[in-house]
């Protein structure tokens, strides 16, 4: 293929200062048109040209593959304030991965119309996972600069972003209208199987701070060649300038992760408001909380079951009021279905400072609801046999256990939920699951290991759980096994 540009652009370009000392760039080079009568003449046309060699401009990294054809046949002619454009623009078969992103985009395709002092895109198209974008509009110029933008994209379970802590797949109607400094971004988004990566909290391990001096920094730059990063400037005109007027809703199939200790897995839901003026602050409110049937987190070999939790955002986005209660269920040895104690855990705050409280039914002391945390067994119950001791140790290194299989299980698997209950009592069972689609969720426990109340019992069979959203209100929830089926209605009411 060829590209070709001819033609020409009447600039005056000098190395020697500006004589205008009153200017901010006065005693720069400088470059400006001649006169506003003097005219521009291009002509760009280019068939079947590859754009990958491109790539080799994009800074380092960025890009880790570009791939396109691009077909033109365009024309640029008059003065220099009033140019105006005629032609046609294409570009099919294209591709880009951007590596800070995760994603390749595919199958990018782009047919523009030049006409007059604007560029129409009749239509674009780019596929990203399963999902995918269409983009149309116009985009007004004034020279050869973008003026004015009125530009309409319908996303459809389009993965947007898929790195190791955020995934995004957007399904919605957004807008960006407005000057070229000061645009608007406008719609409603749906996020689906999407998911937010806790990897960086801190496990509890505390880092000294160093300071280094500037005899430090120099040693570092002359032995090994390091440089201070300079320090970041103010935010970039464009982003300065852009408003927002955009809801993100997300009902399913939304997660919050940590794969390490503290585990947690957080199903939400919720919809949150993203608003900023040009030239003023984000504002960011609204209301998330937890779905409570496949919603836990794991601390001390223990699962912890949320039972319900909710984030407000007022507006500043460093500003929330969080409340959550999660419960940890002691089977009991008479009764392996039924609860000996019940540990709870609340977390209450806001963006200042969170509290965190211990509780229990029946009510305990403090002593004995770590003692339980800590050994399965109220302090009371402890002993100094060989046997108590290997026991307290198994109770919890089953626990431990457990946390490391589900985090090498979830990395092998594409799964949404994969989780192993183990406890001495009720046994080892393994309870995976995924949404096969934004309202069907499939899932499944199997029992791997019998527990001391339930050793040669040969009734234990997987159950299986089937979960539909019927209605944005209604769930249709059936759970069941060999020998039973049981069925669940959840029902929504807004007030």
């Amino acid at each position: 293929g060829e590209l070709t540009l001819d033609g020409e652009v009447p600039l005056a370009f000098s190395l020697a200062p500006k004589d205008d000392t009153s200017a901010s760039t006065a005693g720069e080079p400088f470059v400006q048109p001649l006169s506003r009568e003097d005219l521009v003449d291009l002509t760009l046309t280019g068939r079947a040209f590859d754009i990958s060699w491109m790539r080799a401009f994009a800074p380092t990294g960025t890009l880790a593959a570009l791939e396109g054809v691009l077909n033109a046949d365009a024309r640029a002619r008059g003065p220099m304030e009033e140019v105006e454009v005629a032609g046609q623009v294409g570009l099919r078969d294209g591709l880009i991965h951007v590596s800070a992103l995760g994603t390749t985009y595919r199958e990018i395709s782009l047919s523009a119309e030049l006409q007059d002092q604007a560029i129409r895109i009749e239509q674009a198209r780019i596929s990203a996972g399963s999902g995918t974008a269409e983009m149309e509009g116009f985009v007004t110029l004034k020279g050869l600069l973008p003026e004015e933008i009125d530009l309409a994209a319908r996303v459809d379970r389009f993965l947007a972003v898929n790195t190791p802590t955020v995934s995004g797949m957007l399904t919605g109607e957004v807008s960006l209208r407005g000057s070229l400094m000061e645009p608007r971004l406008a719609g409603e988004l749906n996020l689906e199987g999407s998911g937010v990566g806790l990897d960086g909290l801190s496990s509890g391990n505390a880092v000294q701070e160093v300071e280094l001096t500037e005899e430090d920094y120099q040693m570092l730059e002359d032995y090994f060649g390091y440089r201070v990063p300079e320090e970041e400037g103010p935010p970039s005109d464009v982003l300065e300038g852009l408003g927002l007027d955009l809801l993100l809703t997300f009902d399913r199939d939304v997660w919050v992760r940590r794969p390490k200790e503290p585990r947690i897995s957080l199903e939400i839901r919720g919809n949150v408001d993203l608003e900023k003026e040009p030239g003023g602050e984000l504002s960011v409110t609204g209301t998330i909380e937890t779905l409570p049937e496949r919603s836990f987190f794991r601390q001390f070999g223990r699962r912890f079951a949320v039972q319900q939790g909710e984030l407000i955002l007022t507006g500043d986005p460093s500003q929330f009021v969080l409340s959550m209660n999660a419960q940890w269920e002691v089977p009991s040895h008479s009764n392996p279905d039924e609860a000996e104690v019940v540990v709870l855990l609340g977390v209450s705050g806001d963006g200042e400072s969170l509290e965190l409280t211990l509780s229990s039914d029946p009510e305990m002391d403090e002593a004995d609801i770590v003692s339980y945390l800590a050994t399965g067994k109220p302090q009371s119950a402890l002993g100094s046999s060989d046997a108590d001791a290997v026991g307290l140790g198994t109770s919890m290194a089953m626990g431990a256990v457990a946390g490391v299989l589900e985090g090498l299980a979830s990395d092998a698997v594409e799964l949404d939920v994969v989780e192993i209950r183990a406890d001495p009592v009720l046994g080892t069972t393994l309870i995976a699951g995924r949404y096969v689609s934004p309202d069907l969720y499939l899932g499944f426990r199997q029992p791997v290991i019998p527990g001391e109340d339930r050793e040669g019992d040969q009734t234990q069979r997987p159950d299986f759980e089937l979960e539909y959203r019927w209605f944005r209100w209604l769930t249709v929830n059936v759970q069941g096994g060999a020998s039973d089926l049981r069925l669940f209605l959840k029902a929504r009411h807004a007030y």
